[in-house]
């Protein structure tokens, strides 16, 4: 998909694609190019702008008047090499907290490449051989990045779930932009993820196969102060590598009779 995004005048959300309460698997497409922009009008403070190129919601069957509820998620399946690229957001809204129905993002844009809302996931499943890139080489701010939203307190819509990641297949999963404003659940299966973006962690991220590299982390304390539906971050590996930029943190063996080595 190159460029689908449309200017909205209040809110702006999947600049290519919205899925709302269904599963879909995407083979080998491309996003490049996307917009999503809200602009403010007379007498508004202005709206949000998420998922420049995807927008995954799930559905309490109020818009299409079916009354029933549905999650979505979105696979991405990779055979080949492919970058996301130049997908983004933007809002002229001062505002800092949007309300998303059961759900809250505290920032006005978010998600350049794919935003999460409501407790819905995304699996990236890249086979042998193949690399997904996101994003540029040296990509700032919200371009290419992922972001989610926060369950209220007390919320039942999706029964108050965080977003979720899934890496699986053994393929290679580069991330180049931004995950600062995601604050679901991450694991990796299988392959290599590599982030080499700089990443303040907000939830569980689980190597349950495969190697998760990272090249500067940290875990926001901060964040979970100001919002306590904000979880601390946590990394937890089960099966598979942990590695940082300096070289092998962790790593635990196929075989659960093994030792573990670092």
């Amino acid at each position: 998909s190159r460029g689908l995004g449309d200017v909205y005048k209040r809110q702006a959300m999947g600049g290519a694609l919205l899925i709302k309460g269904n599963k879909i698997t995407l083979e080998d497409v491309l996003f490049e190019n996307n917009s999503a922009v809200a602009t403010k009008t007379e007498g508004t403070v202005g709206g949000a702008a998420y998922g420049g190129a995807i927008v995954v919601d799930y559905s309490t069957g109020h818009g299409d008047g079916t009354g029933q509820n549905r999650k979505a998620d979105l696979t991405i399946k990779v055979t080949k090499d492919i970058a996301y690229t130049g997908n983004t957001v933007s809002s002229d809204s001062a505002g800092t907290n949007f309300d998303t129905y059961g759900y809250h993002v505290p920032t006005s844009a978010a998600g350049g490449f794919l935003f999460l809302d409501r407790g819905s996931g995304a699996v990236f499943d890249v086979t042998e051989g193949a690399t997904l890139t996101i994003g540029a080489e040296g990509t700032t701010g919200d371009t290419d990045s992922i972001a989610s939203s926060i369950p209220n307190r007390g919320t039942d819509v999706n029964n108050g779930l965080h977003a979720f990641l899934n890496k699986t297949g053994s393929g290679n999963l580069v991330v180049n932009s931004s995950l600062d404003k995601y604050y679901g659940n991450l694991t990796i299966s299988g392959g290599r993820m590599q982030v080499n973006s700089a990443w303040n962690i907000k939830n569980l991220v689980t190597v349950d196969g495969g190697t998760l590299a990272l090249s500067n982390i940290a875990f926001d304390d901060a964040a979970h102060k100001n919002d306590d539906q904000i979880n601390l971050g946590k990394i937890t590996v089960t099966k598979g590598g942990l590695e940082t930029a300096s070289g092998c943190l962790l790593y635990t063996s196929p075989s659960p009779r093994d030792p573990k080595t670092s």
